[in-house]
């Protein structure tokens, strides 16, 4: 892989080099797992799901990509190991900032900017935070309706559209803003303990753009 080659060509120590290789392997693994839970749920087609698993297998699946990237570069610049986890929380945080932003928009993003098809999430059947959500307060037979449109996998956007306005009716939508912006919040907070440098100053920027993107 480039990111081995990568290692083995800088010039870090051997022992830091294989501190790097550790990490990025712990990193690729809780990706590759949290990408199976995700499609387990769905070939299953497991309903019996809530809010916290969701999070972890977000975790996984792109909290830990970010994260180990942060944590990575940390200690490939110096950092010490209470920097490195500073900076892999920072990153962990806002991959699942991202990943919330990212199924938000999924709903209610204007495609051209978006640049992927809206209410595709829906379609795939994918256990986001707003369907768990809405589950959770959803009358009956509403929740009867998302679960059999989402295991559908229908692409009409007259049924996707009534999932959302289900969704909307019971803030579900309102509700997972407010969650990544909590988590976008909580990054920053966490790295303000870092030293007040240009690369401090980017990492705050990265954070609100992840929650401001609408891309």
């Amino acid at each position: 892989m480039m990111s081995w080659k990568a290692i083995l060509e800088s010039r870090l120590p051997v022992r830091k080099q294989l501190e790097v290789q550790e990490r990025l392997h712990r990193t690729f693994t809780a990706v590759l797992e949290g990408q199976a839970v995700e499609l387990r749920w769905l070939r299953e087609k497991r309903w019996n799901i809530t809010e916290e698993n969701y999070l972890e297998m977000a975790r996984g699946k792109t909290g830990a990509l970010i994260a180990g990237s942060c944590e990575v570069g940390g200690l490939a610049g110096g950092a010490s190991a209470a920097q490195a986890k500073m900076l892999y929380e920072f990153g962990m945080a806002v991959g699942l900032a991202f990943q919330v932003q990212d199924d938000i928009l999924n709903l209610v993003g204007k495609e051209e900017e978006y640049k992927k098809e809206i209410g595709g999430d829906i379609t795939e059947g994918k256990r986001t935070l707003m369907v768990l959500h809405t589950l959770k307060k959803a009358a009956p037979e509403e929740k009867q309706y998302i679960i059999k449109t989402l295991d559908s996998h229908t692409g009409r956007q007259e049924e996707i559209g009534k999932v959302v306005a289900i969704m909307e009716k019971y803030g579900s939508i309102a509700y997972a803003k407010r969650i990544a912006k909590k988590m976008v919040v909580d990054a920053k907070r966490g790295v303000m303990a870092l030293p007040a440098t240009q690369a401090r100053e980017r990492l705050l920027a990265l954070a609100d753009f992840l929650i401001e993107r609408k891309v």
